[in-house]
């Protein structure tokens, strides 16, 4: 493990601001919301507004709480949990942990699926990811198994849940979200679509989703059999992480928490001032300087890939397709292939 953490990537702070808890002084969820974002302030809540209201966090905790004690309450006590609260605070956590492996891993199968530039996407589409509590852990990046993704109709996913009878609610509430994602980010000369991501918990009857927007790549597209491969790989490198408690970031780039730029490292959160801080793994990806990797990273680096390239090289594979990446050009190998750009 590396000496210290880093102080600038942790998993409680105010969504607006970065805002860490201090001595008397206590970050708020958003009043209602099932595994919602934390704030500083009202002040903060309110300017962080244009970027909450692309997320759906289920019903209102306060408002429908006898639906939360009848359908959710039963199995969350079960798996150990004290309350809907600390289930709720336990998903947000996890959600924050592991916010970079999620968001790549919605880019990877995005590529995959529907190319490069989403034209043939279906409007009622969604790409779930399938997630199995652990119980309560210590450290919030722990607490649930990441199972499976898939992409499902709407519809589909209502029905798993038993509540089909909220496809029309659920689908305007949809529609309204993207038309804010589209005012929040049409600015961009890239940004061509805002994908939504749900989180199925246990099959319990939870409506969590969230709007990821998708960039083109600038007129650069890679050949189609190294693009599948290699984003692949990198879907398949995220899921196995998460699940070996390996937490993936970027230290040192503001845009890795949000878009999930960069080329990330593998490392875990430890408890630290008040606080859990990323800290990376000594020896990285164990790719350079002969340092062997932590025993984690090497259960990982075991998975079946099919590119079968260094961990780093999987995950250039999607730059042409982040927001805000240099684009003077690409930079290839002696097959053709697009290494980074340069």
């Amino acid at each position: 493990m590396t000496d210290n953490p880093d102080n600038s990537i942790t998993i409680r702070h105010c969504a607006h601001c970065g805002q860490e808890p201090a001595n008397g002084h206590k970050l708020k969820s958003c009043h209602g919301c099932f595994a919602g974002p934390l704030y500083c302030s009202t002040a903060c809540q309110r300017a962080h507004w244009p970027i909450h209201r692309l997320a759906f966090h289920g019903l209102d905790l306060t408002r429908d709480r006898d639906f939360y004690r009848i359908h959710v309450e039963p199995d969350v006590l079960d798996c150990g949990y004290p309350s809907i609260e600390a289930f709720s605070l336990a998903i947000s956590d996890f959600l924050e942990a592991h916010k970079w492996a999620f968001t790549t891993t919605a880019l990877s199968h995005r590529v995959v699926r529907f190319g490069t530039f989403m034209d043939d996407y279906p409007p009622d589409m969604v790409l779930q990811y399938r997630l199995s509590t652990r119980g309560p852990k210590r450290n919030p990046a722990h607490g649930f198994r990441w199972d499976s993704v898939r992409w499902k109709r709407l519809d589909e996913w209502l029905t798993e849940l038993s509540l089909h009878y909220m496809l029309d609610e659920v689908r305007e509430a949809l529609q309204i979200a993207r038309r804010a994602a589209d005012q929040q980010f049409e600015d961009g000369d890239r940004y061509c679509e805002a994908l939504p991501v749900v989180y199925t918990i246990d099959d319990l009857p939870l409506i969590l989703w969230q709007l990821l927007p998708q960039y083109d790549p600038r007129g650069v597209h890679p050949p189609p059999g190294w693009s599948k491969s290699a984003c692949e790989d990198v879907a398949y490198l995220c899921t196995k992480s998460v699940n070996n408690k390996v937490v993936l970031r970027c230290p040192g780039d503001p845009r890795a928490v949000s878009h999930g730029a960069g080329v990330a490292l593998p490392g875990h959160f430890v408890r630290s001032e008040r606080n859990w801080h990323w800290q990376a793994f000594e020896g990285g990806w164990g790719s350079a300087g002969g340092v062997a990797p932590h025993p984690s990273v090497a259960e990982i680096l075991k998975g079946d890939y099919k590119s079968k390239p260094r961990p780093e090289d999987m995950m250039r594979a999607l730059t042409v397709y982040r927001d805000g990446i240099p684009t003077r050009g690409i930079r290839m190998d002696g097959d053709g292939n697009p290494l980074i750009y340069v």
